[in-house]
């Protein structure tokens, strides 16, 4: 039901040239931008069995990432995208943390999340790359920035995402360097999560 949402959001957005941007609207993209990564999380639970057994959950997740980033990039504006890409990035990332999950091959019934799935992985890497070289895209991304009413354009405005303990205002103006750092936080072991990411690929 979320993906139709989207993708009728979506749609809806696509179809008229101006959408109005107001606290309101950035509140929810930013509670959903919130949400949306304890999906990746170990512990999901589907109750439609039919999802669950086809095995294409993976596939329904990353289209509501997709659909949600396309809505925040036609309504918001280039600025709004990019810090929820890096925002949606940092905090699914986090679910590598082996202190979240570890993998055991001695388990027979390996329940892994779904930020370990193969297509979950090339999907992240390819956003990380849009990331790095986010500012040979422009001209894909309509830049409403400069329209934004003067409450809300402001960073005091405070409107942010929360990655780890860091709060991410969405209307800042970040450079790539700044996003990196929300996506790949200093304090987080990297290596070693990538590692165990490598082993579990090449186990399974």
């Amino acid at each position: 039901v979320s993906l139709n949402i989207l993708k009728l959001l979506r749609n809806l957005v696509r179809s008229i040239p101006y959408v109005e941007v107001n606290s309101g609207l950035l509140q929810s993209i930013a509670a959903f931008a919130d949400l949306l990564p304890g999906l990746f999380r170990p512990g999901l639970e589907f109750v439609n069995s039919h999802v669950a057994s086809e095995n294409n959950y993976e596939s329904i997740v990353l289209s509501m990432v997709e659909e949600f980033l396309q809505v925040v990039q036609l309504s918001c504006g280039r600025r709004v995208f990019q810090n929820i890409r890096a925002c949606l990035l940092g905090s699914v990332l986090a679910s590598l943390d082996s202190n979240i999950w570890r993998y055991n091959k001695s388990v027979s019934n390996l329940r892994p999340p779904l930020v370990y799935f193969p297509r979950c992985v090339i999907y992240l890497f390819k956003l990380i790359e849009y990331v790095k070289n986010q500012g040979e895209h422009k001209h894909l991304e309509r830049d409403l920035d400069p329209d934004l009413p003067s409450h809300i354009a402001d960073p005091e405005a405070k409107i942010a995402c929360h990655v780890r303990s860091r709060d991410v205002l969405l209307v800042k103006n970040y450079s790539v360097e700044e996003l990196l750092e929300v996506i790949f936080d200093k304090s987080t072991q990297w290596v070693d999560n990538l590692m165990h990411l490598l082993v579990f690929l090449h186990s399974e």
